[in-house]
């Protein structure tokens, strides 16, 4: 009786530690998303006046400036493209798509299956930014900053105190 008693115990106890868990994780996954977002509407809010201040300065036939090229091993997490009105891309990011990001020209966040977009505009509507963080990043973020958690929770969980064979009730 004692020992059955101990085994139900221990395993409610061990499921409500599971369920806590993965409550856990989606706030985490919630959290992480918040400020994933945060980072690259900021991201494109501040680089859409530079942008703007640098295509104004250009003449129609000016070619378009580029930074020196890095190592193809620099891999870019967050990608952008500034695009006109028209939805031509007018410059972009080195590991951006070469074509437009499939997302409406409109203020705010979009998704596709492979990058969460914010898209930041002028006033005027003549140009825009979309700055786009891949999926697989956010994924990769989330099971390494979910991971310690997970893991720490696992060793502090009391070992199952059931009594060994050797003991009778």
């Amino acid at each position: 009786m004692t020992r059955k008693l101990v085994v139900a115990i221990t395993s409610v106890v061990a499921a409500f530690w599971l369920v806590a868990m993965g409550f856990g994780i989606l706030i985490m996954q919630d959290e992480f998303s918040e400020i994933f977002d945060s980072g690259i509407q900021e991201t494109a809010e501040r680089l859409l006046p530079i942008v703007i201040d640098d295509l104004a300065g250009r003449d129609a036939g000016d070619a378009l400036r580029r930074p020196a090229e890095k190592a193809a091993s620099n891999r870019e997490y967050l990608v952008y493209q500034v695009r006109g009105r028209d939805g031509q891309i007018l410059l972009k990011s080195r590991d951006a798509p070469a074509e437009p990001f499939p997302a409406p020209l409109e203020v705010g966040f979009s998704q596709n299956d492979t990058h969460r977009i914010y898209t930041a505009g002028t006033a005027d509507g003549s140009f825009y930014i979309q700055v786009a963080d891949s999926l697989d990043n956010r994924r990769e973020a989330a099971i390494e900053g979910e991971w310690p958690s997970f893991s720490r929770s696992w060793h502090s969980f009391p070992p199952a105190s059931l009594p060994s064979s050797s003991s009778s009730v």
